[in-house]
């Protein structure tokens, strides 16, 4: 498997991403998708914080 290029995308794209494909899914793929989407926004947060006690308050602010 190659190494996937980072994108940058900010909350705003993303929740109209997760809207359009909402459209186009079964509700338990697009759970599936969100959830997805939702950790690599909070692992990229934590990446560029570099700081795991941040990390530890922005997941429980997704729960």
């Amino acid at each position: 498997m190659k190494t996937p290029e980072r994108i940058d995308l900010d909350v705003k794209q993303l929740d109209a991403l997760l809207k359009r494909v909402k459209e186009l899914l079964p509700p338990e793929d697009y759970e599936l998708i969100k959830a997805m989407a939702d950790t690599i926004y909070l692992l990229s947060q934590c990446v560029d914080n570099k700081a795991a006690s941040s990390c530890q308050d922005k997941s429980e602010s997704l729960g």
